[in-house]
């Protein structure tokens, strides 16, 4: 591979990455102080987007290791794990 390519690759993969937790932290933000009732009974339109956000961006295809340092802090940590909390 070109080393050209590789650069560009890194650096889309990074730019990628910071993308995807900016949206996770701001997902975060607008509802963290929704109840787990709130949420699995709203009919809300937002709550509906952000789901499906939620869902395309677990579908992204990228590297572990830069998954391991976007979710590097603590308060990443806990902010993707109580986004992952609410059951059916």
């Amino acid at each position: 591979m070109n080393i050209y390519y590789e650069i560009v690759e890194y650096y889309t993969m990074v730019h990628l990455t910071i993308s995807a937790t900016n949206e996770i932290l701001q997902i975060y933000s607008l509802t963290k102080d929704l109840g787990d009732n709130e949420i699995l009974h709203s009919q809300s339109d937002h709550l509906i987007w952000f789901f499906n956000r939620l869902d395309y961006l677990a579908a992204l295809d990228i590297d572990d290791k830069y998954v391991q340092k976007m979710i590097g802090s603590m308060e990443k940590k806990y902010i993707l794990k109580s986004l992952g909390t609410v059951t059916k």
